[in-house]
């Protein structure tokens, strides 16, 4: 099954004109294609707080309803740009298989079949914006749950997810005791895993900063007779769901008697009915579970490829890669870091993005994907 894949970012100087000049854009790249779908759809926006975020995110989702089913909008900026978009497109004309867009609880998702086998893509699932990280992170898993389940699967199923999670370091203190956001988010996270065998490893994933936005997860899963699901490990660094306490920050929550790790595959390599895909989890500049400390964006940016370097399968170093996204803590140094990443993976679709890291002594986070 064909993917294309699309990134645009937009220099306009209001959301109204950025958001025009995106589907503009998306427009001329789908002109080829008889019947253009988004499988995935993803708006990064430049915003200040959380009210001009859902004033955006209201915007977005009014004017493309018809366009779009259901775009994520991540409070990410763009670099020099006020909001930028990312699309993974298949073009319905083409395909031997079934679509179907559906939703419960008003929520949209869309699911691809093939004689027995599934996959579902869902985003922008979040919680009350008004509630806690804790209580929008129980919010956002329950409705994740209540998808897959109506499809008849299971967190385990999940193949790549993406956890945006606002102010991701940040530390809150609550009866006397610091609790991180992230940590928080990871606790979150595996008491809802524990209700399924990862018998596949877990998902691919990235855990990123946003600077509003609360919780937001995208996901996209599968299961079925033609499904080969391989999780990569680095062997030069530790599986994220092994780190010890020691890397991990801020108290448990109280349903736990220590801290949980992150449970995420350095990356996955998926083979099904529906297409071959290697998914790079965010990756960073860490060796065994340790950052390798450094102010200097290029000597972390380096440490990260190379890191992305030894997540290849199955002869997917035959194939390009189809897309990266770029995440740099200080925006002022994300053109060297954006540089050094093309000269890596070539002028394919890309993003590069201001988003906090999960370590405050890092300020880079590479992901990619390849189809092949």
């Amino acid at each position: 099954m064909k993917r294309y894949y699309f990134t645009f970012s937009s220099k306009k100087d209001t959301p109204q004109n950025q958001l025009i000049d995106c589907i503009q854009e998306y427009e001329a790249f789908t002109k080829a294609l008889s019947d253009p779908l988004a499988l995935r759809c993803t708006f990064f926006i430049d915003a200040v707080n959380n009210h001009q975020y859902n004033e955006i995110k209201e915007l977005i989702h009014l004017n493309t309803k018809d366009q779009f089913y259901h775009p994520a909008v991540i409070g990410q900026a763009p670099y020099e740009a006020g909001m930028a978009m990312e699309c993974v497109i298949i073009d319905r004309a083409k395909l031997d298989v079934e679509v179907h867009l559906r939703s419960i609880n008003d929520h949209p998702y869309i699911v691809l079949e093939h004689d027995g086998n599934k996959k579902l893509y869902t985003s922008g699932i979040c919680g009350d914006p008004k509630a806690t990280i804790k209580e929008q992170s129980i919010q956002a898993f329950n409705l994740a749950e209540l998808i897959l389940r109506s499809e008849g699967l299971e967190f385990s199923d999940i193949l790549r997810q993406w956890n945006y999670i606002e102010d991701i370091t940040q530390t809150v203190c609550i009866e006397n005791i610091f609790y991180q956001h992230y940590q928080i988010f990871n606790d979150i996270r595996s008491l809802n895993y524990s209700k399924a065998d990862f018998k596949n490893g877990y998902p691919a994933a990235t855990g990123i900063g946003m600077d509003t936005g609360g919780i937001i997860l995208e996901l996209i899963a599968g299961k079925g007779p033609s499904f080969e699901i391989v999780s990569i490990d680095n062997p030069n660094q530790v599986s994220a769901h092994c780190y010890s306490d020691q890397v991990l920050v801020g108290k448990e929550i109280k349903e736990f008697e220590k801290k949980s790790t992150p449970k995420f595959e350095r990356a996955k390599f998926v083979d099904s009915v529906f297409g071959r895909t290697l998914f790079i989890s965010g990756t960073a500049a860490i060796r065994g579970e340790n950052t390798i400390p450094s102010d200097d964006v290029k000597k972390q940016t380096a440490i990260t490829l190379e890191n992305i370097q030894q997540l290849e399968y199955d002869g997917s170093h035959d194939h390009t890669y189809s897309m990266f996204r770029l995440y740099v803590k200080d925006p002022a140094q994300g053109p060297d870091s954006y540089d050094d990443s093309i000269a890596y993976f070539g002028d394919i679709p890309s993003l590069l993005l201001k988003g906090p890291v999960c370590r405050d002594n890092l300020i880079v986070e590479i992901e990619a994907e390849k189809a092949f």
